[in-house]
C-alpha cells in the first residue's frame, strides 16, 4: 500500500517529475497551481517503503473532481503504481465523479504515448467522455471515473479551476 502525503507544493525532485513527464501545451506555471491549493486544489505525492513513486494534483469542483496531473517516476512505471495512485484518488473522492483530459490523437510522432496514455487509463476503469473539453485555450479528449456526468459540467470544472490558477 502506498503512502500518501499532501504537501502544499511539490519539492524539486517532483518538479523536475512534472517538467520531464507533461508536454509544453499540458504544463502551466507552478506558481498557479500553488495558487489553487486550497482553494479546491490538492497536491498527492506517494511513495512506497520511503520510496518517491509520484504525484498527482486534484481540483474539487462543484460537481466533479478534475484530475490535472498525475505522474510517476520513470523507474517507478510498469510497477503497477498508476493503478494503485487512481484507486487511492477514487477511494478517497469518495463516488464523485474524477475527470481528466488528455492530448488527442494527432497523426503524429507523439501518437504512441498518446494512446498509450488513454490506454491506461481505460483499463483502469476510465470511460471515454466522448467529448473534448477546453482547458488553457486547448482542446482535449476526456475520461472519465465514476457516475458519468454531462460534459457542460465537466467543463465548467475545468473552468472554474482556471478562473483560480489564474488568479481571476
Amino acid at each position: 500500500m502506498l503512502d500518501v502525503d499532501r504537501p502544499p507544493v511539490l519539492d524539486d525532485d517532483l518538479v523536475g517529475l512534472y517538467e520531464e513527464t507533461f508536454p509544453e501545451e499540458e504544463k502551466i506555471p507552478l506558481e498557479n497551481l500553488y495558487r489553487t491549493v486550497g482553494k479546491g486544489g490538492r497536491f498527492m505525492v506517494f511513495s512506497d517503503s520511503g520510496r518517491k513513486v509520484g504525484f498527482c494534483f486534484l481540483y474539487e469542483g462543484r460537481e466533479a473532481v478534475f484530475l490535472v496531473y498525475l505522474a510517476t517516476f520513470p523507474s517507478m512505471r510498469n510497477k503497477a503504481y498508476g493503478a494503485e495512485i487512481l484507486d487511492i484518488v477514487r477511494n478517497e473522492e469518495g463516488g464523485r465523479t474524477v475527470f481528466l483530459v488528455l492530448e488527442p490523437v494527432k497523426g503524429d510522432a507523439g501518437d504512441a504515448m498518446r494512446v498509450r496514455r488513454k490506454g491506461f487509463y481505460l483499463r483502469n476503469g476510465g470511460h471515454d467522455t466522448g467529448g473534448r473539453l477546453l482547458s488553457d485555450e486547448v482542446w482535449f479528449d476526456s475520461i472519465y471515473f465514476g457516475k458519468r456526468i454531462a460534459i457542460g459540467s465537466l467543463q465548467a470544472t475545468v473552468f472554474e479551476y482556471e478562473r483560480i490558477h489564474r488568479g481571476l
